[in-house]
């Protein structure tokens, strides 16, 4: 690159040592290498160990709540929540619960109720 009329030396090719937090990279304009592979198995065998470890230790991330938020709803509908808003004015569309003025709730159950309702026999 020309840094006021001069080239400036280029950085150091990077060797394929990388750190825990960074993986290896490939040189540029090269393929990985067989030789590579060992470290990449072990990157990737890591990555998984910790991701694993993660989950078990919180299962609340993976565990979807009974009650639901209008915007979870419509995504589990595969509506948008305007669509859900509409429906609820209208009258139509699932059961759902309301604690408080501001705060609307569906059961995932009554979710699969409405779905069910609503099924089409193929043709029909």
């Amino acid at each position: 690159m020309a840094v006021g009329g001069v080239f400036a030396k280029a950085p150091p090719k990077s060797d394929l040592r990388g750190t825990q937090s960074e993986p290896p990279r490939p040189r540029k304009g090269r393929r990985w290498r067989v030789s590579d592979a060992p470290r990449i198995e072990k990157l990737i065998e890591d990555t998984v160990k910790r991701t694993v470890v993660s989950l078990i230790e919180n299962p609340e991330c993976f565990v979807q709540p009974e009650w639901l938020t209008s915007a979870q709803a419509a995504s589990y509908l595969g509506l948008t929540d305007k669509g859900m808003e509409e429906m609820r004015r209208a009258g139509r569309g699932p059961q759902f619960s309301r604690p408080s003025h501001r705060v609307l709730r569906y059961r995932k159950a009554d979710l699969d109720a409405y779905l069910e309702a609503h099924l089409i026999a193929p043709g029909g």
